[in-house]
C-alpha cells in the first residue's frame, strides 16, 4: 500500500481533529494487530504494517507445519 493511502487512511479516520488519535484493528492469517496511532506524524506506518504482514505470514507457515 503506498504511504500516501496510509496518511489520508489515518488522516480521514482521526476521531478528534485535535488530538488526531486513530485506532486501527486488523487480523491478518490468524494474528490480530491492534494499534492507535496519535498526531499527524505517520512516518515509519508503511514499514511497520509491512513488518506485521511479514511476522503473521511467518507465524501462519510455521503453525501450519
Amino acid at each position: 500500500m503506498p504511504d500516501s493511502n496510509i496518511v489520508s487512511f489515518f488522516n480521514k479516520n482521526a476521531e478528534d481533529l485535535q488530538t488526531q488519535r486513530t485506532s486501527l484493528k486488523v487480523e491478518i492469517y490468524g494474528v490480530k494487530i491492534e494499534m492507535d496511532v496519535y498526531g499527524k506524524d505517520n512516518t515509519g506506518i508503511k514499514d511497520f504494517l509491512e513488518t506485521c504482514l511479514r511476522t503473521a505470514s511467518t507465524s501462519s507457515h510455521a503453525s501450519a507445519k
